[in-house]
């Protein structure tokens, strides 16, 4: 599957997940009918002036680091669904 984006580099390849989705009937009551917390974060607990958030604190957040490096994180992101995490494209080019 490919890809092309005038914004950035022009071509960008995007493999599919390796793990098929698959369908569920649906049998969970409407979103308004429920409690939903997913999304929704804790009280009190930004990340202000540097400090570290507790783990778990922002649930929909991801880290992208290096194992090799005085300082190990670089990019962070959002996970968007179960095979997909959205983070700055212009990034990509420290992996090549």
């Amino acid at each position: 599957m490919r890809y092309y984006c005038s914004k950035t580099c022009g071509e960008c390849v995007v493999a599919p997940p390796t793990i098929p989705p698959t369908t569920v009937p649906r049998t969970e009551q409407p979103i308004d009918q429920v409690d939903v917390e997913c999304g929704k974060k804790a009280v009190g607990t930004r990340i202000v002036g540097g400090t570290n958030a507790k783990p778990g604190a922002w649930p929909w957040q991801i880290t992208m680091d290096y194992t090799d490096h005085d300082a190990p994180h670089w990019c962070g992101g959002s996970i968007v669904t179960p095979y997909w995490i959205v983070y700055c494209s212009s990034l990509l080019w420290l992996w090549r």
